[in-house]
């Protein structure tokens, strides 16, 4: 594993205690998907769904509360516990199981073709390249299979931090305090690695997997 992903699967599996407890604070939060994405990606009974870099797995369970069957897979073990707990507190246990493997190894690790593969939101900055993780997509679809990715747009992140460049895989070490649910949160391994992938660049490391582009940015969002 590279070293810089090690470093950062430390960091997750603190930023998932530390979501844990966020999360049992305020039991009554519901799982679901952002309303766009529920109508983008269309009615999923009876489907398999993969859902890649899963975290503590709120999305896998709304996911699972459609109807498909789903797994989770994430690099952080810590994760993945509190991921399995969620399932069985909100009754989709039977429906959505979770893996702890790196999103390379991911297709080895479960053994099984998808329908859907899941990804979202702060997902492709910790990827140090594109090209395994366009590879294992194609891998774990079936064919007529899709893949649906909802990420903030890259250029985003250029725009809003001044030492972010834009694009060409580059990477920022960061060894602030805080994350994106609290910016007063202090870890003991507060240091991290992200890479920045242009918009381009996700699109070209597709571009030569029997993927077709069907669906883009809704205008206005």
């Amino acid at each position: 594993m590279d070293e810089r992903v090690a470093l950062n699967r430390r960091l997750w599996d603190e930023m998932a205690r530390l979501h844990t407890r966020q999360k049992r604070a305020a039991p009554a939060d519901r799982h679901v998907l952002r309303h766009f994405e529920r109508d983008e990606i269309g009615d999923l009974s009876g489907l398999r769904v993969c859902h890649l870099q899963c975290h503590i797995g709120e999305d896998s369970i709304a996911l699972a509360q459609l109807g498909p069957a789903v797994v989770g897979v994430d690099c952080s073990e810590g994760a993945i516990s509190t991921a399995r707990q969620l399932a069985h507190e909100h009754g989709v246990a039977d429906r959505c199981r979770f893996v702890a493997a790196s999103v390379e190894d991911a297709p080895t690790a479960l053994g099984r073709s998808f329908d859907v593969v899941y990804a979202s939101w702060g997902v492709l900055v910790w990827l140090p390249e594109l090209a395994a993780w366009a590879a294992a997509i194609e891998t774990l679809l079936v064919p007529g299979g899709f893949l649906y990715l909802a990420e903030s747009h890259p250029y985003a992140e250029a725009t809003r931090w001044s030492d972010w460049h834009y694009g060409g895989a580059r990477a920022h070490f960061d060894d602030s305090q805080g994350d994106y649910t609290d910016d007063a949160a202090v870890f003991e391994h507060p240091q991290s690695w992200e890479w920045s992938h242009g918009l381009g660049e996700v699109v070209t490391a597709l571009a030569p997997r029997p993927l077709a582009i069907t669906r883009r940015e809704s205008e206005g969002r």
